[in-house]
């Protein structure tokens, strides 16, 4: 697959900023006023419209600006896996982790792994319905 649709839905207090700095060309980072504040459906349509893969990204444990989001962002992301699983994407298209907003080496790191393990896997293209 020469062509990898990666969405980055990124926490406007940290792992957007790092995305900007990092510019990584063909990655669409979407950013959002919090992590915990993704919701289900916003995943889920990310695929839909086409993504082989998203990355939820927000603040570290210990610097989250709304106290929580980085945890409900997680358990969000754990359980929409779930989701993927049965309805045939797979829950490996599907990653969450915590990213400091000048540390744009991890950002480009966790979109670099993501790309390689969507490479392995196949594009997600005609599994979810329109």
């Amino acid at each position: 697959m020469a062509d990898i649709n990666l969405v980055t839905f990124c926490c406007e207090n940290s792992a957007f900023l790092a995305a900007e700095k990092a510019n990584m060309p063909g990655v669409k980072a979407v950013k959002v006023p919090c992590g915990g504040q993704i919701e289900h459906v916003h995943i889920l349509k990310a695929f839909e419209e086409g993504a082989d893969g998203v990355l939820v990204l927000a603040c570290l444990h210990e610097n989250c600006k709304h106290f929580w989001g980085n945890d409900r962002a997680e358990k969000k992301v754990n359980y929409v896996k779930g989701l993927l699983d049965e309805i045939g994407i797979g829950s490996d298209k599907l990653s969450y982790a915590p990213v400091a907003s000048n540390n744009e080496i991890k950002y480009s790191e966790l979109v670099k792994e993501m790309i390689d393990k969507l490479n392995e896997k196949g594009s997600t293209e005609g599994k979810v319905k329109k």
